[in-house]
């Protein structure tokens, strides 16, 4: 069984790859990662918390995150959502919550 946490910062590296594309800074503040299995899959349940100067490439980036193709080595992403999207003082603050399954 892969380790959940080195698919949670493949994830944290493949958004700030994408982001980055999207001409789009982003910071990590935090994460978690919890274990989960199904009775076919192994994985792991990720929340991470970003932060970004406001802007409209970083409404556009997010807007399209559960449709992007994120590559993971080793994991696939089986379901990404954009949550608690705020903005103040310029600065957006937002987490993604994703599922992550070990490849076969």
């Amino acid at each position: 069984m892969s380790n959940p946490v080195q698919a949670c910062d493949r994830l944290w590296r493949a958004l700030e790859r994408s982001a980055s594309a999207a001409g789009c800074v982003i910071t990590l503040a935090a994460s978690k990662t919890v274990p989960w299995a199904s009775a076919t899959f192994t994985g792991g349940r990720h929340v991470i918390y970003l932060a970004a100067d406001a802007g409209e490439d970083l409404v556009r980036w997010a807007a399209g995150l559960p449709e992007a193709v994120l590559p993971l080595p080793g994991h696939m992403l089986a379901d990404l959502v954009v949550s608690e999207f705020n903005t103040l003082s310029g600065r957006s603050h937002f987490s993604i919550e994703a599922l992550t399954v070990e490849a076969a």
